[in-house]
Formats: C-alpha cells, structure tokens, sequence
C-alpha cells in the first residue's frame, strides 16, 4: 500500500505505452516501482518466460523479451512508445543494446532512456565506461530520441560490492569518490520515462550528489548507525582480485573495467568522479540525498552487511503497550488525521517506504494525505520490538488496496518522543 507525494507536477504524456528492463534487478524495480505509483501505462521485460505471471501481478504487465536473442524484440516492442534501457554487466551490453536499438527504430520506438556510467569527460578509457559511450553514440546517432543517465558510484554498493566485514570499508583508492543513491536515479527516470521525449530528447543527466574520501565515508557511516566504520584503502588491483572470486557478479573484462576505474581515479586521470554534478533537484524538484541520509534508512542492512550485531531488540506484546509515539502514529493514522501523523514525526524527519522517499514535515503531510484520499485501512499493531534509538512495529493493515491485507514493519529511529527515520518494509516472512 503506497502513494506519492508531490514535489513537482509531472506532464505524463497519457498515449505513451513504456517498457522497463531489467525488473528483477534493483534498478529497474525501482523505476518500475516509481511508475505504478503514477499509475503510468507500463510492462517490464523479462528473459524468464517462468517469471510473467509474477511481474504481472506485482507491476501490472510484462513482456517477455532476450537481450541475448533479437527474434524476441519485435513481439515484445510492438506498441511502445518508451524504453528505460539497462543490460547485463557483461561485454554483451554493446550487441545487446545495438541490437535493440535497431529494433526500437524499426518498431517505431518514440524515446529510449538509457542508464550508462558517469562519463563526464570523452577521455575515459576504462572499459566499461567506454563501453557506455560506445552505446551512447549509437543511440544519438540511430534517429530515436533520446536521454543519457550518467550516474556515478551507488551507495548501494555499500551493501554489495564493497566490503563493510567487521566495520571495515575497503576502498580502492585514497582519493575521492562521487556517490548517488539509487532511490533518487530511479525516480528521475520515471518522470523522463512519463514526460517523454517532448521535454527530454536530447539530454544528458548527470547523478553525483556526495563526494566523500574514504575516511569521510566511514565517519558517515559511523554516525548514521551508532557503530564504528573504519576505512582501509587497498590498491586498485583488489577489486579486480575480489571481483574475480567464485560467485561473482561480474566477467573478467567487467572487473578489469573496475580496477581500470579505480586506478585512473588515483592517479588523476579520472578525477572527476570524485566531483558533485547533479541533476536530481532539477528533474524532481528536491535535493538529492546524501550519504548521511541515505545510511540511516539503510542502518540495518549496512549493519548486516557488516556482520555488525544491531541494537538489541526486547519484544512487547502489543496488549502489553507499545511506545506513546508509535501509538500516536497508529491511532492517527486509523482516526485518517494527516496532521496528527506529521506531529509524530521530528523536525527534519525522513521517511522510506520502498523506494520511496518523504522528506521533511509537509513532504510527509502529503504523503499520508493522499493515502487517505486514496483507501480505506486499518492499522492493528501485532508486535513491537523496542530498540535502544527507538522501535519496529510490526502491524497489519487491511483496507481497500491491492490484496486487502498486508503485514508491516516500521522501523523507527527516534529524536527524543519524535520519530527521526522510519523505514517500512513488508514483514519478513518467517522460515
């Protein structure tokens, strides 16, 4: 059950038809969380003919469509006027995306956005940054209209490619690093999908909002979780080495790219990617965030990814009380008063609700407004677990929306009686 509060009014071009790649993974769920929640006409793509009939029911249509075989592209582009293009971290993204391309134009394709790599500069040599430009090229060149995302390092990575073991950040370089949340990319990308090539043919856009060192990233992550990060800056070769492990993500020459990266970012030929150029105010009409705010709606999976014991939890049953902020927000919520569920929150607060953002009192006044308008729900709290900084309730809500009930977490840091972050989640489900 979500919705979306207003920063900026988005012209949604009403005859466009969209397709977004790459749903299973982070990016394009994201992009294709953003669009349903403007109720935007849309499918997501996927190779996997076993996985339709749940992208359907989690986005509302899906396509089936092989990067890797373009007999599936002209059944799968007939109709659409739109495509958010992302591939695989593979040498096959050139062919795939020339590919596809070509059939974008022969199929009468409108605009293709596409998500390339921080390229800010045409004398980036390393691999996968050239590759980025290669496609690039083709796509201004091929007569489609198009939009270039150029984002630089996702703080996502925190929780995946970097190791964070013990509390120690390894980095590949000393110098600095530009980093974007995916949250903030994700985003921008819906609304250039949904206004369309009338506002956005022609653009590039760029995505680097913080600009950190690595021991700036550790003191970051120190005071957005409440426990100790420490930085150990390893050569550039240890990328290349650890992305070449057993179980890795990425192809050889897709490693030999990072190590290419980090090795010409210490040196200074590729110093800018330690620099802040960002485009997120202008496309969404906020301020991107930062690692400090990005960290502390990820505290837990940072925590986790670091083998890093949370604050320790003791549960409450719900008949036994739960926290005089938590049951304020419950019983504003049920009593449907927008402004007794703002007045729970502090004065900077923060809200996450899956890929989603709220910032700040009036964002967040918006946000729960317009669940009003749009359902009817109950919350019933059925646990609590309080935290050292604050608490998660989990409770289910049933009302009016897509599959009538659905259990909650809210994961809550708080100010004082205030709640500061609050993160909500589906509850996990028990194994």
């Amino acid at each position: 059950m979500k919705s979306t509060s207003k920063t900026k009014e988005i012209q949604t071009n009403s005859s466009s038809n969209l397709l977004v790649l790459g749903a299973t993974g982070q990016v394009g769920k994201l992009v294709a969380n953003n669009l349903r929640r403007s109720e935007a006409n849309f499918s997501v793509g996927t190779r996997r003919k076993a996985n339709l009939e749940e992208l359907t029911d989690r986005f509302g249509a899906s396509r089936f469509i092989d990067l890797d075989d373009p007999r599936t592209f002209d059944h799968a582009l007939k109709g659409i006027t739109g495509i958010f293009l992302i591939t695989g971290y593979t040498v096959d993204m050139l062919v795939q995306s020339k590919s596809l391309i070509d059939a974008a134009k022969r199929n009468g394709v409108d605009h293709i956005v596409h998500l390339g790599a921080f390229t800010r500069d045409h004398d980036a040599y390393a691999t996968v940054f050239a590759w980025h430009q290669m496609i690039e090229t083709y796509l201004r060149d091929s007569g489609i209209a198009w939009t270039n995302l150029h984002p630089n390092m996702f703080m996502q990575s925190f929780l995946s490619v970097w190791s964070l073991k013990g509390g120690e950040y390894s980095a590949y370089t000393s110098k600095a690093i530009g980093f974007t949340a995916l949250e903030d990319v994700a985003e921008a990308a819906a609304v250039i999908l949904m206004e369309g090539p009338e506002k956005h043919n022609g653009k590039d856009y760029w995505f680097s909002a913080d600009a950190l060192t690595p021991h700036q990233v550790a003191e970051t992550l120190t005071a957005a979780t409440g426990r100790k990060f420490r930085a150990a800056v390893r050569k550039a070769e240890g990328f290349q080495n650890d992305a070449a492990q057993p179980g890795s993500a990425f192809e050889p020459a897709y490693a030999k790219g990072g190590f290419e990266l980090f090795r010409q970012v210490e040196d200074g030929r590729m110093a800018y990617i330690g620099s802040v150029r960002d485009d997120t105010k202008k496309l969404l009409g906020r301020e991107p965030l930062l690692l400090n705010g990005w960290a502390k709606l990820h505290a837990n999976e940072l925590l986790e990814a670091a083998g890093m014991a949370a604050p320790p939890a003791t549960e409450v049953a719900p008949k036994d009380g739960i926290p005089s902020t938590l049951a304020s927000f419950v019983k504003a919520n049920n009593d449907r008063d927008a402004d007794s569920v703002t007045a729970c929150f502090s004065k900077d607060p923060v809200v996450y609700d899956d890929g989603q953002i709220m910032r700040g009192a009036e964002e967040i006044r918006q946000w729960i407004a317009e669940l009003f308008r749009k359902f009817q729900y109950v919350v019933a709290p059925t646990n609590v677990r309080e935290l050292t900084n604050g608490a998660i309730l989990t409770a289910t809500i049933t009302g009016n929306f897509p599959g009538a009930r659905v259990s909650l977490d809210y994961n809550c840091r708080t100010l004082g009686d205030k709640i500061e972050v609050m993160v909500i989640q589906p509850t996990p489900v028990a194994k």
